[in-house]
């Protein structure tokens, strides 16, 4: 079983962090909106609402102790970027983090996030082959 940190759970980051749960992983569930949440919270280890660009904050919740932290958060691309930096300078062991395009991408790879994730091409991707092999 893993120690697993999902920073933002909004679409991608809840789909991740259900699966995970289910698998036997442990679960912790942050972000910044209550609603999201409480939404999850019943299917992932813990939820907690927080400030996750606070250092602090995320100390308190033990986040060192974690094996792998996958970010999740899309929109703000300031939290993602200082979500990211802060789960490496805790040297969470290997960090997962989503990617808009590909600068976006090699910035978090300068921060030192191991596996850089494009949801939407991916998806996509899939879905362009899935309907080339129907063919």
């Amino acid at each position: 079983m893993k120690h697993i940190v999902i920073i933002g759970v909004g679409r991608f980051g809840t789909v991740i962090a259900k699966d995970l749960y289910q698998k036997g992983h442990e679960v912790l569930a942050i972000d910044q909106d209550n609603e999201r949440v409480q939404k999850i919270s019943s299917q992932v280890t813990y939820a907690v609402q927080s400030n996750f660009t606070d250092t602090k904050s995320l100390e308190t919740l033990g986040i060192n102790e974690f094996d792998i932290g996958i970010i999740g958060i899309g929109k703000n691309l300031y939290d993602n970027l200082a979500a990211s930096h802060i789960l490496k300078k805790h040297n969470i062991p290997y960090v997962i983090a989503k990617a808009k395009d590909k600068l976006h991408g090699e910035l978090l790879k300068k921060i030192g996030v191991d596996k850089v994730v494009y949801p939407e091409k991916t998806v996509g991707s899939k879905v362009a082959e899935e309907i080339y092999s129907d063919e």
